[in-house]
């Protein structure tokens, strides 16, 4: 479903360096914004949400549709697919001729230090830890942690109808299903692959999904 190879032009754009916590979700439900997580416990914790021991921790149990409402309370959005992907994998790199398999570049020869990834911790960890990973942008844990939802609805054969060098693709007008991206606590080295694309109906809330907000950098 990442095939064929293409291109594609985003313009400017931010998008938030860390996966949402817990503390900072809970601002939104304070506020009366958001609803609290379905669970409030983790795999391996028997508290996690309301534990202040896991404030900067990734909130889960989310599903898309809380994950866009505080997204929207920032005034931001989802990232799209684009928009996430180019986090993950930066500029074409002309002087090796090729893109950026994970978000730290080409190596497979990766460990903990990287990615928290099925070998790890088998839950998840602080948003801000595995500097080793970030990516060409400084970004923190677009592999593993947690698998991060996006704005678009999932397509299995998206990419064959793509025009080339398409500007902001934004998936298909509808659908059942939302793309996450990224990879989780749980996930093998292949849903590390910055191109990788996974998908979970709308209603889907786990212990291994969260996100993270974006917005375009014009006012």
């Amino acid at each position: 479903d990442y095939e064929p190879i293409h291109s594609v032009y985003v313009d400017d754009f931010y998008i938030d360096k860390f996966e949402i916590t817990n503390k900072l979700y809970s601002l939104c439900v304070r506020n009366n914004v958001c609803d609290e997580p379905i669970q409030k416990y983790s795999r391996t914790r028997s508290t996690y949400y309301e534990d202040k021991s896991f404030d900067e921790f990734p909130v889960i149990y989310v599903n898309w549709e809380m994950a866009q409402s505080y997204c929207e309370w920032r005034g931001m959005n989802l990232p799209t697919e684009a928009q996430w992907e180019k986090a993950a994998r930066g500029s074409y790199d002309f002087e090796s001729s090729r893109y950026r398999k994970y978000p730290w570049g080409y190596s497979s020869d990766y460990d903990c230090s990287y990615a928290n990834f099925t070998t790890c911790l088998f839950d998840t960890a602080l948003v801000d830890s595995r500097e080793k990973g970030t990516s060409y942008f400084g970004i923190y844990n677009l592999a593993g942690n947690v698998s991060e939802w996006v704005q678009d609805w999932y397509s299995e054969d998206y990419y064959q109808t793509l025009d080339e060098h398409a500007i902001n693709p934004k998936g298909i007008v509808a659908g059942t299903h939302k793309a996450v991206r990224g990879g989780s606590w749980s996930s093998s080295d292949y849903g590390l692959k910055s191109y990788d694309r996974d998908y979970e109906l709308i209603e889907h809330s786990s212990d291994t999904i969260g996100f993270r907000c974006a917005r375009d950098a014009t006012p």
